[in-house]
């Protein structure tokens, strides 16, 4: 019930075995840049307008109607679903992966913005798989498999939806519900009084991604490994 195309965006940067050649590419795809024709001083700000033009444009009717972005990262994600807060279809086709894999995390966008400079942003609805812990050239067998698996899953579940829109009523439709991590702030690592990183992540801390950190909690180390130093939001 509808066609899959498949794109390599970053093509420069994946010859070069890094994660962009001038800059993050997902910073690249905000409406004002996308229309801005004087915004095409790097590589990745040229490729993303002639991304927009084959994906878009962005906001428009002729938009696609879902985009999938497959990304690694060297962070410790796990497989992570990365969506606008507002994107229905998304979060339930996310909702529908996290049945068949407890692991999945969802990780909402700055619910702060109207706009986004990631590459899903351009479609109608649309999502980014951040697959980790995998550096750039490096092929993990088991993070393959697992990823291959949810992707076909999610166009699995699209095909469903479809059948479901085109049935006479359309339905059955069943509520669903998902956990989401949401941006509250970012949080910077201590500085002295030259305003250099006077800290490091806390040995209790550090890979525990997605856990809650509490107020008090050993958040950071001193440079001279002597002082903890707590998490104290304001």
């Amino acid at each position: 019930s509808f066609e899959v195309s498949v794109l390599l965006t970053n093509v420069a940067s994946i010859a070069s075995n890094s994660r962009y050649v001038d800059e993050d590419m997902n910073r690249c795809f905000l409406q004002k840049d996308l229309s801005d024709p004087t915004r095409t001083s790097t590589l990745e700000a040229r490729r993303a307008k002639e991304l927009n033009d084959v994906l878009g444009p962005k906001g428009s009717a002729d938009a696609a109607d879902l985009i999938i972005d497959l990304h690694n990262t060297t962070a410790d994600t796990g497989v992570a679903l990365m969506m606008p807060p507002g994107d229905e279809l998304s979060h339930a086709i996310a909702s529908h992966l996290i049945s068949l894999d407890p692991s999945v995390r969802v990780c909402n966008w700055n619910a702060n913005q109207n706009d986004w400079p990631m590459l899903p942003s351009v479609g109608k609805h649309g999502m980014t798989f951040e697959v980790g812990a995998v550096p750039w050239g490096v092929m993990d067998g088991a993070v393959y498999q697992k990823t291959r698996r949810l992707v076909l899953a999610s166009l699995q579940y699209v095909e469903a939806h479809n059948a479901a829109l085109a049935r006479q009523p359309p339905g059955p439709w069943l509520p669903t519900s998902v956990q989401v991590h949401a941006f509250v702030r970012a949080v910077d690592y201590p500085r002295d009084a030259d305003g250099e990183i006077a800290g490091m992540i806390h040995p209790d801390f550090q890979g525990k991604d997605f856990e809650p950190l509490q107020r008090g909690d050993a958040a950071f180390l001193s440079v001279d490994g002597q002082t903890a130093i707590p998490f104290t939001p304001k």
